[in-house]
């Protein structure tokens, strides 16, 4: 009988360490994923200051060194495209807002669902401002967390439903007037 409380009492410490190694584990995941939305909303919320005051200062200081894009040709600076876009969207759509939607996230990546909005005051693309307002353009950015720093950002946005928008003439190869606005403004 002895032998048998020994043993159940150890069998039982097993089962209690492995549970409670378990909820650890379980807690240290929720923790990133929590720690990596928080990056994820606060990367939002940078992008939406950037573009109301022009200055993307804190929007740039989210990115690692090292990030990546791998939609850019080889050999482009990655960060200088970011500074780039950003300021350009801040140039273009000074009104320009991100309303958050969703954040799904692992330990070290989130899917951010944004829908943006704004009015088209400035130039866009090289092409002058039409002054037309446009919303509900849905975009997706999947990015990629190192040390809490974005390494990769990869970003889906509805193009079409923003151009046409704003005004602007999308036609079929080989179409005049491909990618030129439809009016002048005040039309």
């Amino acid at each position: 009988m002895h032998r048998f409380v020994k043993l159940f009492t150890v069998v039982s410490l097993i089962v209690v360490s492995t549970f409670a190694f378990g909820v650890f584990q379980s807690s240290h995941v929720v923790s990133a994923q929590t720690d990596t939305k928080a990056l994820a909303q606060a990367w939002v919320d940078a992008q939406n200051a950037a573009i109301k005051s022009g200055d993307p200062t804190a929007y740039l200081a989210l990115y690692a060194p090292d990030y990546t894009d791998p939609n850019l040709p080889a050999g482009a600076n990655a960060m200088d495209a970011v500074k780039q876009n950003i300021t350009m969207i801040a140039t273009a759509f000074p009104d320009g807002k991100l309303e958050l939607k969703d954040i799904v996230a692992t330990a070290d990546k989130a899917a951010v669902y944004t829908i943006a909005s704004g009015t088209n005051k400035g130039a866009f693309a090289g092409v002058p401002a039409t002054g037309k307002p446009f919303s509900g353009v849905n975009m997706i950015d999947i990015l990629t967390f190192k040390n809490g720093k974005i390494v990769q950002d990869i970003n889906v946005t509805d193009s079409l439903t923003l151009l046409a928008q704003i005004g602007w003439n999308i036609a079929p190869p080989g179409g005049a007037g491909a990618m030129t606005p439809q009016a002048t403004m005040g039309q």
